[in-house]
């Protein structure tokens, strides 16, 4: 903290000494410094932002997708304690043939 505040104290020090011309270059150089990183952290926020709603969706999705696999396996085995024929398990929940012989077993 010390060895900061000493660094500022001299770069305060330093600008107050410069002629006129080099304070104006210095001035413009902290602007576009500043300007500089709040374009970054501008940038990365809305990144962030658009990262966010982007993977959200995509996990909704997987657990929509997931939630109707469930349902139709669970719809499967039901139809199969019912003894429906597996033609007919196919033809209503979309499942193949190997993954109703899969809940089957």
């Amino acid at each position: 903290m010390r060895k900061t505040k000493l660094k500022f104290l001299e770069l305060n020090l330093e600008y107050n000494r410069e002629d006129p011309a080099e304070r104006v270059r210095y001035e413009a150089r902290r602007k576009y410094q500043l300007d500089y990183n709040t374009a970054l952290l501008t940038a990365y926020e809305e990144g962030y932002k658009i990262g966010f709603k982007i993977g959200f969706k995509i996990g909704l999705e997987e657990t929509f997708a997931e939630g109707r696999l469930i349902t139709r396996n669970e719809i499967a085995k039901q139809m199969l304690k019912h003894n429906i024929p597996v033609e007919q398990i196919v033809e209503v929940t979309r499942l193949s043939v190997e993954e109703i012989c899969v809940l089957k077993s």
